[in-house]
């Protein structure tokens, strides 16, 4: 789980911040804290709701949730760019190639281009959660819970590789 993004001299990290509500009461809010690591200072945040993994790509952040969204964001200027809404549930990891990101919630991995918003395609698997994946230009790879290491590319939807690991190999 990526739970830091590095962006020249910033940091962008999941966290808690307690503020006084209108009623009075004090409330924790879910928030991505920014961090200027060279200065050691913290230089603000956003408002999110519970992350649990960020990347960054530039100026914009993306954050993924317990909610099953993705976030993209601005960081510079804290501006929420557009939500991507297509999983069901909690999102665990992102993985970014240039204008694509990769999400996983239960048993899907999705393809995004996160600028547009459009879902490019959907990785699906029947028994359980997938344990790992990476994307790399217009190739995926993933791990199984079965312990099958897959690649394929996602644009064509051909698959390239598949292996399955053993303690004999």
């Amino acid at each position: 789980v990526n739970l830091i993004a590095l962006s020249g001299d910033f940091a962008l990290s999941p966290g808690n911040i307690t503020i006084k509500s209108q009623t009075g009461d004090f409330v924790s809010n879910a928030v991505t804290q920014i961090f200027n690591w060279k200065i050691g200072h913290l230089v603000g945040f956003v408002q999110t709701d519970e992350v649990n993994a960020i990347v960054v790509s530039g100026d914009f952040a993306l954050s993924a949730s317990s909610e099953g969204t993705i976030k993209v964001w601005n960081w510079q200027t804290r501006k929420e760019i557009r939500t991507l809404a297509e999983h069901t549930g909690k999102l665990t990891r992102l993985t970014l190639s240039g204008e694509f990101v990769a999400s996983n919630s239960d048993k899907t991995i999705k393809v995004w281009n996160w600028q547009t918003g459009e879902v490019f395609c959907t990785f699906t698997e029947s028994e359980d959660r997938f344990l790992d994946f990476s994307l790399l230009e217009d190739v995926i790879a993933m791990v199984t819970p079965n312990n099958i290491v897959q690649v394929w590319n996602w644009r064509t939807g051909n698959a390239l590789y598949s292996h399955e690991n053993s303690e004999d190999s």
